[in-house]
């Protein structure tokens, strides 16, 4: 017997914050992306032109009216503050403050999926205590994804 719940037979509605150039839209096509949340002017054009949903902008100041509810937010923040390969400057590298801002937006809209992709750097400071996501009846589900490198 299959299982019946399958990605492509749940419809979703899906947001991405910190978008960059499409890669959770490219690789979840059967998500209806109704929005995205990117600065870089570059990975905004190309982003618009492949995908051509709406642009909230900047993370630090979306405005609550403006964010459509979503099932599936997804999101890597920028990565340089906990990252081995970086200056690892964690909280004390305004970078490192992302990570909180999307979980806020999170927190703000309530969607059933959360997908988080970051460095294991992260994580740390996940352990230490300095995160709380909301767990029992009715909680997200978080799915981490942190790589190798």
């Amino acid at each position: 017997m299959r299982d019946p719940v399958l990605p492509t037979e749940i419809p979703l509605r899906g947001g991405t914050l910190f978008s960059g150039i499409g890669s959770p839209e490219l690789a979840a096509p059967w998500v209806d992306w109704r929005w995205c949340a990117e600065i870089d002017p570059f990975a905004s054009a190309i982003h618009a032109a492949r995908f051509g949903h709406r642009n909230l902008g900047n993370v630090r100041s979306l405005c609550d009216a403006a964010i459509e509810p979503v099932d599936l937010i997804a999101f890597g923040s920028p990565c340089q503050s906990f990252s081995v390969a970086g200056p690892r400057a964690g909280l004390d590298d305004p970078r490192g403050n992302l990570a909180f801002i999307g979980l806020e937006v999170v927190g703000r809209v309530r969607p059933r999926w959360v997908v988080f992709e970051n460095v294991p750097g992260l994580l740390i400071r996940w352990r230490q205590g300095l995160w709380r996501l909301p767990r029992g009846a009715g909680a997200m589900r978080v799915w981490v994804r942190l790589p190798n490198s």
